[in-house]
């Protein structure tokens, strides 16, 4: 699934149009999916594309901005996919070493892929921020997007005693 978030319907005027794209796990690196997302760029120009993906949508943006150099890029680093979905699961069968050069791979495209990007942001400062700036991304221009609750925000103190039972 494509979430495109847009402001207005298209128009000569293209400020404040943001366009989000995420695209549901596996699908796959369908090129009908990359030139749709390629078709809503060209059609809303928007100002700011972010990129919650690092597999085929970052480039279709990158090449949008190739068209559009006014168009700002963001990118979220969602997951340690080289760990998770490439040097885990080829261990199984390459073995542990090969697995891990293939990984150190993915992190070097990571590298080059996210250093392209006007602003990345990350979900933790150990769950890539640390990593991303060990690859020469600046992380600290869009930061970090914690996720998740604290004990602070829904800690036993904010509730009442009757609650709290």
């Amino acid at each position: 699934m494509i979430s495109s978030v847009v402001g207005r319907q298209p128009s000569g005027s293209w400020a404040n149009r943001r366009i989000t794209l995420s695209v549901a796990f596996n699908y796959g690196g369908r090129w009908d999916v990359v030139q749709a997302v390629r078709q809503a760029l060209a059609r809303y120009r928007p100002d700011v594309v972010e990129c919650q993906d690092a597999y085929n949508l970052p480039w279709a943006a990158l090449k949008h901005r190739g068209a559009y150099p006014e168009t700002a890029l963001i990118a979220g680093y969602m997951t340690d996919f080289p760990t998770v979905y490439v040097a885990r699961p080829f261990s199984k069968f390459l073995g542990h070493r090969l697995a891990d050069r293939v990984g150190r791979s993915c992190y070097e495209y990571c590298g080059r892929l996210y250093r392209q990007f006007d602003a990345v942001y990350a979900l933790s400062e150990q769950g890539g921020a640390q990593l991303l700036r060990g690859l020469g991304v600046d992380v600290d221009e869009a930061g970090v997007a914690e996720v998740g609750v604290t004990e602070d925000w829904h800690g036993g103190s904010r509730r009442t005693k009757e609650e709290r039972g």
